[in-house]
């Protein structure tokens, strides 16, 4: 099987990398970064990291057109393939297989959740839901 490419310059016009640095990125202090070097066209130049700063990363709330267009386009190719994905794996993001809880370290105390306790997707409350039932 062969492996497809999306160019840097579509994952950056399409909306792929400011969604995946609003959305998972930038709230853990980190931002993905592209570039456009003169000899290599567009390309992945670095991952940007200011973990120190407790309130993560963020873009400007100047109103942007392209901003809401690029978001706008993710969801709605995310709406689309959702449904498929679920019905063919049962899952939109796919879970991993056990997941140790080691919100209370000071007791040592670990919860185990099994794959059956699937999450919708990354954002949601399915993890801590799943906690909560497992007790």
């Amino acid at each position: 099987m062969s492996i497809n490419y999306m160019s840097i310059k579509e994952f950056q016009h399409e909306g792929y990398l400011q969604e995946v640095n609003r959305q998972f990125f930038h709230p853990l202090g980190l931002a993905l970064e592209v570039k456009v070097d003169t000899n290599k066209g567009w390309v992945l130049s670095g991952i940007w990291d200011y973990r120190d700063d407790s309130e993560g990363m963020r873009y400007d709330d100047e109103p942007n057109s392209e901003k809401v267009r690029k978001q706008a386009n993710i969801e709605k190719i995310a709406r689309e393939r959702k449904p498929v994905r679920e019905k063919s794996l049962g899952y939109w993001v796919q879970p991993i297989k056990d997941i140790v809880d080691t919100r209370e370290e000071d007791t040592n105390e670990k919860i185990l959740i099994h794959e059956s306790k699937r999450c919708c997707g990354f954002g949601c409350n399915c993890y801590l839901e799943a906690i909560e039932q497992a007790d």
